[in-house]
């Protein structure tokens, strides 16, 4: 009884209820205690930054109870929220098709297409998921200080490269020969691991993305759809790629090689940056969207009194990062990411 008390009391403090929640529920106190602690440093240099987000969180919650979902049937038809759930099932799809659960499901199969032996192939899988928390790892320590888009076109890029690679190898090189090009072998395995590097930011990113791209309200809702997209593909796959390896073997590989390089170029056009924002300023990216596309709800948007909130780059001019929440002497900050793509550009210059 003592051991579940304690990790009950761990999970209160480390997981406090989110301060939107407690606000939305006329709880401010609670929820300025949340962010105090979660924001507030040693010194209270960056109290405004505290009081900041609460105003942002009253407007964002008084502007979601206007336009509060409340069917399936509205989430699909409307097309501002249609447009997130393509993102958020788009990203999710990309984790699918890059071929990563092909290599985990079948790669004993795959390994013996290239002549490993079984205990070999074993060892590299083994070694391969060691890696993979690794990369994760390292990753955690800088992936909300560099650009969404900025790891994700390289990490799509780079799997395609990858598979090409392989492809190839696998086609032109007979790896159940014997007396195969034994730096061919060697190429072959180095290139799973370097699969594995590059799939981190994608696989990390795209559960982060499909969480910050949909308001509270609407939130579990679609993150369910965009999970559900993830699973299904999952079964698709793997129903159908012993077909694939049986038919036409190595050249399964290249159909990768085309769904990550298409993925990169979906991202680079479609994709708008969401680093080193509040879930309200990432609702302005899409506020500012649909005005600019003058849609249904981008003219309504335009009616309504444009929000009052500011962007966190105001603070900077006082001392204050906006990202770490932490005081810094830079004073150059900008939360505006050089990768944003042009078609995000125009709410920038209007809204900030």
């Amino acid at each position: 009884q003592i051991v579940p008390a304690v990790i009950l009391a761990c999970g209160v403090w480390f997981l406090p209820e989110s301060p939107r929640w407690l606000i939305e529920r006329g709880k401010e106190e609670a929820g300025r205690l949340v962010l105090t602690r979660l924001h507030l440093n040693s010194d209270a240099s960056n109290q405004e930054l505290v009081e900041h987000e609460i105003s942002q969180i009253h407007q964002s919650t008084a502007y979601e109870k206007q336009h509060a979902v409340r069917s399936w049937r509205q989430l699909f038809l409307s097309s501002q929220w249609r447009y997130r759930i393509l993102l958020a099932c788009g990203i999710q799809a990309m984790t699918q098709c890059s071929g990563v659960n092909v290599i985990q499901n079948y790669g004993p199969r795959l390994y013996k297409t290239l002549g490993f032996s079984t205990s070999t192939s074993l060892m590299i899988i083994g070694v391969w998921g060691a890696l993979a928390q690794l990369w994760n790892t390292i990753f955690m320590t800088f992936i909300d200080k560099i650009g969404r888009r900025k790891l994700l076109i390289p990490s799509l890029l780079g799997m395609g490269a990858v598979m090409c690679v392989e492809g190839t190898l696998a086609r032109y090189v007979d790896f159940s020969d014997s007396g195969a090009n034994q730096d061919a072998l060697r190429a072959a395995i180095a290139m799973f691991f370097v699969f594995s590097l590059f799939f981190t930011a994608l696989g990390m990113i795209s559960w982060i993305y499909q969480s910050e791209i949909f308001p509270t309200a609407i939130r579990a809702r679609g993150s369910s759809v965009a999970t559900a997209t993830n699973w299904s593909l999952n079964l698709i796959f793997a129903q159908c790629s012993p077909i694939a390896l049986t038919s036409i073997g190595s050249k399964y590989f290249y159909c990768f090689v085309a769904f990550n390089w298409v993925a990169a170029l979906i991202v680079w056009f479609w994709y708008p940056e969401t680093v080193g924002r509040s879930l309200e300023e990432v609702e302005e990216v899409f506020l500012g969207q649909a005005r600019d596309a003058g849609s249904e709800h981008g003219n309504e948007v335009a009616r309504s009194p444009k929000s009052e909130w500011k962007p966190r780059t105001h603070l900077r001019h006082q001392g204050v990062h906006p990202l770490s929440m932490h005081p810094t002497t830079g004073g150059s900050w900008s939360s505006k990411s050089t990768s944003s793509p042009k078609l995000w550009s125009k709410w920038m210059d209007d809204d900030v």
